[in-house]
């Protein structure tokens, strides 16, 4: 599935065979093309636009006569068209789906996943901070953390809620943390890191620790 996405550079490269890139006249109805190089290299950015919708009216229950789904919106999508300049005809398109930015991913101690995971208290005491990165355009960009909240629920006890900024877990974290005991629960919610070009944080996955 072809994909661009909403918010990000998205790099593309156009070409068609037989043609050089000066002949080629390219057009989108939903992209501003950013040419990076002379050799048909761009940075792709969504305009952005409300999703349009189908007319679903003629969509009928056959029992009762009314309309089925209707102003169901579509995906999101964008079309390329190539064209030559000397005569005109169209020699190429390509469709693209329009995606959401993809959120960072957090991760402690290699646990990414927003459910709970069964750890020794050696392996919670070890825990030195939060780290996030998200994956784009077949490589890992890495994000930094700019702050959390944690839940710390003992076995015995009450909850306490504690925030920090920052991925790297400060002392009263870490006092948290090197109090774990078996039966102890460790919540990480409201992880908001900021990625290479971003300009505001995103929220990322929570992650959660049960203690053995």
């Amino acid at each position: 599935m072809n994909v661009i996405y909403a918010g990000l550079d998205n790099p593309l490269t156009i070409a068609i065979n037989g043609h050089s890139f000066e002949d080629l006249e390219i057009s989108s109805d939903r992209l501003n093309l950013i040419p990076i190089s002379n050799q048909g290299r761009f940075n792709a950015q969504v305009i952005v636009k409300e999703p349009e919708k189908v007319d679903t009216q003629e969509w009928k229950n056959a029992k009762t006569g009314k309309p089925i789904g209707a102003d169901y919106p579509k995906k999101d999508s964008t079309l390329i068209t190539i064209r030559s300049k000397q005569t005109g005809k169209i020699l190429g398109k390509q469709f693209f789906y329009i995606e959401p930015k993809p959120r960072p991913i957090a991760k402690i101690a290699g646990t990414e996943s927003g459910m709970l995971r069964v750890v020794g208290t050696g392996t919670m005491k070890a825990q030195r901070n939060i780290a996030a990165s998200v994956g784009l355009f077949g490589f890992e960009r890495k994000c930094e953390v700019v702050s959390f909240v944690l839940y710390y629920t003992p076995k015995r006890g009450q909850q306490i809620e504690h925030k920090q900024e920052g991925g790297l877990f400060t002392n009263e974290t870490l006092a948290l943390i090197q109090n774990a005991k078996a039966g102890d629960e460790y919540k990480f919610v409201a992880i908001k890191a900021l990625c290479a070009g971003d300009k505001t944080p995103q929220v990322a996955n929570n992650i959660t620790f049960k203690v053995l």
